[in-house]
């Protein structure tokens, strides 16, 4: 602990030392606090988790602040683009106050996490571990999400007018996407359903992992996270990636940071990439390229995302301009499982939610995370609370997790939990899409354990449970 602290003073002089810019200089040391507070979940365990609730939460903090900080150092100036004219004093107190609620949401936060009510929530999660998946079963599950995923994918495809291999044209994909907003539910929704038999065949795949099974689900994973991709949406692959990773580090093999840091690079690069194809300029003279400068990946991941900028739009606009919220960004949960074909002016009802605040703001189609959500309807009292019951809540499903982290049932559906299910309404839509399907696929092809004759000792809360044999490799007979 002691080296890393050295590390981040030696590296927060550095950066100190070569700031002109008297405005970058006034909120510079309100970025490095933010960014050290990050660094909790790795220093109080031995051996850090990667995929820990905490350790996520913070990696996805790093990505929200570290780009802006790297941006505004790359130019040596501090700018909010959504909020061009504010400058001066005002625009150095509202980063301030920005980078301060960053800073007080994660205080919060690690102290609901750490603390012993989180210990104690862990009977609020299903009881799904245990048993064993009937291989009819999940082989009908497969079939079915296929027979939904094919059609719904064949009806996009009809409709946006490019070859199927092409992943450059995702404008094309997008508008169609647009065109209709009673067709963007379903679709996305269904070929959301492909991603289901890649993980749960990965899933039953360990712990005795073959080459061959191993590479033919993985394969199966990427063919269905390119063609996703293809609608215009680059976190979709990019989410069931991480969920297929967290699989493996639980099931089989430990992914250590070491492996995980390069990996998370490239990720960001394509999704940058991805970015200037969807948003390309047909007047451009030179095409989308990658970029592999640290310095501006970060910079261009900051211009395509800002969500500090949005979060400073908030801090600027409550609630001084309009009243906070008091919980009005939670009112489309109320019509969550009315489909949007059946209700196309639903999205009318309920203006301030998460997706839609900065759009009424400022006009610009940026979502605000659950931080900028908590101030915008309760202030700072909404963001000390609100982050440390999160944080409570995170670590039962830690806890949950790891009385059973062997069990393919559990591992499942807690990847599905720490990627897709939060307190935002585009993450309580995305767990409709994903975590409550797998919940429900989990239901169907898990066979619960036996009862126990009477007299017979039970089992105990660690044993494990007998496994389903894989499904047989075919022979080289039948291959031939």
């Amino acid at each position: 602990m002691g080296v890393a602290l050295f590390a981040v003073a030696s590296v927060s002089a550095y950066l100190l030392s070569g700031i002109g810019d008297v405005e970058l200089g006034a909120v510079a040391p309100y970025f490095i606090v933010a960014i050290a507070l990050q660094l909790v979940p790795f220093l109080v365990r031995p051996t850090p988790d990667p995929f820990e609730p905490a350790s996520h939460s913070a990696v996805m903090t790093l990505l929200t602040i570290v780009p802006t900080f790297t941006s505004f150092l790359a130019s040596d100036s501090v700018n909010i683009a959504l909020l061009p004219h504010v400058s001066g004093r005002a625009r150095i107190d509202l980063l301030q106050s920005v980078l301060i609620a960053y800073s007080v949401g994660s205080i919060a936060y690690f102290i609901g996490y750490y603390q012993g009510i989180g210990k104690r929530l862990t009977g609020i999660f299903p009881d799904v571990a245990g048993g064993t998946w009937k291989r009819s079963r999940v082989i009908l599950v497969c079939a079915v999400c296929f027979l939904v995923f094919v059609p719904a994918y064949a009806f996009f495809q009809a409709r946006v007018g490019t070859a199927i291999g092409n992943v450059t044209d995702l404008s094309a994909g997008k508008n169609v996407m647009h065109d209709d907003t009673s067709n963007k539910t379903w679709i996305a929704r269904a070929v959301g359903i492909g991603f289901m038999p890649p993980l749960v065949l990965l899933a039953m795949a360990f712990p005795k992992l073959t080459w061959r099974r191993g590479i033919a689900t993985f394969g199966l994973l990427f063919v269905v996270g390119f063609l996703a991709t293809r609608l215009g949406s680059r976190g979709t692959a990019v989410f069931c990636l991480i969920h297929a990773l967290m699989v493996v580090h639980y099931l089989w093999r430990r992914i250590p940071m070491s492996v995980l840091a390069p990996v998370a690079f490239v990720v960001l690069v394509l999704i940058n990439l991805l970015g200037q194809y969807r948003n390309v300029d047909a007047q451009a003279p030179q095409g989308p390229q990658a970029n592999f400068n640290v310095q501006q990946t970060l910079v261009e991941h900051d211009e395509d995302r800002m969500r500090v900028a949005a979060t400073a739009v908030v801090f600027h606009y409550f609630p001084d301009q309009k009243d906070h919220l008091m919980g009005e960004s939670w009112g489309p949960a109320l019509t969550l499982f009315i489909p949007r074909w059946l209700w196309p002016e639903k999205h009318l009802m309920f203006l301030w939610r998460d997706s839609n605040m900065i759009l009424m703001i400022t006009g610009a189609p940026v979502p605000v995370g659950f931080l900028a959500l908590l101030y915008a309807n309760f202030s700072w009292v909404g963001i000390v609370l609100g982050m440390a019951v999160w944080g409570a809540y995170q670590r039962g499903m830690y806890e949950w997790l790891l009385r059973n982290s062997k069990d393919r049932s559990v591992v499942l559906l807690y990847s599905a939990l720490v990627v897709y299910f939060g307190p935002t309404m585009l993450q309580l839509s995305a767990t409709v899409g994903f975590v409550v399907p797998i919940w429900a696929v989990l239901r169907y092809i898990r066979l619960k354990p036996r009862v126990t004759k009477k007299g017979a000792l039970p089992p105990r809360p660690g044993d494990k449970a007998p496994e389903t044999p894989l499904l047989p490799a075919p022979s080289a007979a039948a291959a031939e």
